[in-house]
């Protein structure tokens, strides 16, 4: 990958859109890891946008050149609306308003040094903090605490902004209607898609399971950070819970009467799953939750002591 970076660099360097900007080699704390990155500064803007080469790195290994994927990024970039708006730090902040704001949840222990300058809270052994919608889809950004400094809002206002509108765009549907949804995203006929759903779900097991997540399927975790969701979801289910977070994106749900394995081989799985099949950066926990209809706990008969420790409050929690 390090081989990969710089070419992707050295090739930034050459091309003639990008010729013109300033580029830097940066190291960007993302989700459970250091990424290496470019900023690229435009002349006579104050904003630097960040490009990711890892994102790029796949579309390589298929047999894209270098030099087609950079020119690719350099139109992309060109014909990016947000441009207009980053001719200065107070226009970018124009997208601060409550209605742009989102939840996102990550591992805190994985990323407690970058989390020190963004507002966040505890939820057991996650932290949730707020992320900026940038107007086009899958663009945003952490609201961080220079942002924090320059608005109206308090610490908490902004992450309850953010969990209201998460809360707002929550989908909690059978694990069978989000695989066929993603099959026809993918080309498959409809007809198709649904007997293939069918058959993956009932290879999972005996009983019936759901999906957690938001409409977007991204940072779609998030939404457990809702109490109101909780409840609903707890409604729906007709009683208490489990919910295992196969990644930031989104969560299994089922209920705890209906399941046929033990909390142990849940946790011994979802290890298994994040080492082998969850790209880092997409990981969000190792542990098991439950829900039994008035608080979110940490699943298993020795949870009582660890909440006490995952919930103990946070210093500067009133900031402006």
């Amino acid at each position: 990958m390090k081989n990969f970076y710089d070419k992707f660099y050295n090739e930034m360097k050459h091309n003639a859109y990008f010729a013109k900007m300033e580029l830097k080699k940066v190291e960007v704390p993302k989700n459970n890891h250091m990424a290496q990155a470019v900023t690229v500064l435009r002349p006579g803007e104050a904003i630097a946008p960040t490009i990711y080469p890892e994102q790029f790195f796949q579309e390589y290994m298929q047999g894209t050149s270098i030099t087609r994927i950079v020119h690719n990024l350099a139109d992309a970039m060109q014909r990016n609306p947000i441009k207009q708006y980053a001719s200065s730090a107070e226009a970018y902040l124009s997208f601060i308003k409550k209605e742009n704001l989102r939840a996102a949840v990550v591992n805190y222990e994985n990323n407690k040094e970058w989390l020190k300058d963004v507002p966040h809270e505890r939820l057991l052994d996650l932290a949730v903090f707020a992320k900026v919608d940038m107007g086009e889809p899958g663009m945003s950004m952490k609201f961080n605490n220079w942002l924090l400094s320059r608005i109206q809002m308090t610490k908490e206002e902004v992450l309850a902004a953010a969990i209201e509108n998460t809360k707002l765009s929550s989908l909690f549907i059978p694990a069978t209607a989000m695989i066929e949804r993603i099959l026809i995203k993918n080309g498959m006929a409809a007809e198709d898609a649904a007997e293939s759903a069918k058959i993956l779900t009932s290879e999972r097991g005996s009983f019936p399971f759901f999906i957690l997540t938001n409409d977007t399927e991204c940072d779609g975790a998030a939404v457990i950070a809702s109490s109101d969701v909780l409840k609903k979801v707890y409604e729906q289910m007709g009683g208490d819970y489990y919910i295992v977070p196969t990644s930031i994106h989104e969560a299994l749900v089922f209920s705890k009467e209906s399941s046929d394995v033990t909390v142990a081989e849940m946790q011994r799985t979802l290890r298994e799953t994040n080492q082998e099949d969850v790209d880092l950066e997409e990981r969000l926990s190792d542990e098991v939750y439950e829900y039994d209809g008035l608080q979110l706990k940490l699943a298993g008969d020795n949870n009582l002591e660890r909440d006490a420790e995952a919930m103990e409050p946070m210093p500067h929690r009133h900031s402006r």
